[in-house]
């Protein structure tokens, strides 16, 4: 998937060129209950298990206004797992094995500056599910046939 240019995301599917498209929706988060030690309930997991390369679910409330857009050249990612290390994201694409001729247009999801989500590869430590998330996101990006 390629991108041109900065496309703000709204709920629903957006268009994002080349017959590729971004679906945006907002799910059902259950709280997770005091006795259960912050541990996420079923129907949560189930929800995070349907996740794949092309698909995120984010903490509705850390995020802002969402566009997607391809690289520019001072991006920074701090990818899941990893809250000490920002990594360049040409550094980023090029460890994840995406050609160099993709890398300069590779979508990338931020909400403001911050890239949230790179599809194909993985969100941002900072915009993780936890259990004290009480609404998510639902990301998705495809071609549409």
């Amino acid at each position: 998937p390629q991108v041109e240019g900065v496309v703000t995301i709204t709920m629903g599917d957006n268009a994002i060129g080349g017959g590729w498209v971004l679906s945006c929706r907002e799910e059902v988060f259950e709280p997770s209950p005091a006795d259960r030690g912050g541990r996420l309930s079923k129907n949560n997991v189930d929800l995070l298990r349907k996740t794949d390369r092309w698909s995120a679910v984010l903490d509705y409330d850390c995020l802002t206004s969402l566009s997607i857009r391809s690289s520019e050249k001072n991006d920074r990612f701090t990818p899941l797992g990893m809250p000490q290390k920002r990594v360049s994201m040409m550094d980023y694409l090029m460890e994840r094995k995406i050609p160099r001729r993709a890398r300069n247009k590779w979508p990338m999801v931020c909400a403001g500056d911050q890239v949230v989500w790179v599809p194909g590869c993985q969100i941002s430590h900072y915009f993780r599910v936890s259990p004290t998330t009480k609404k998510v996101m639902a990301l998705s990006l495809f071609q549409r046939s």
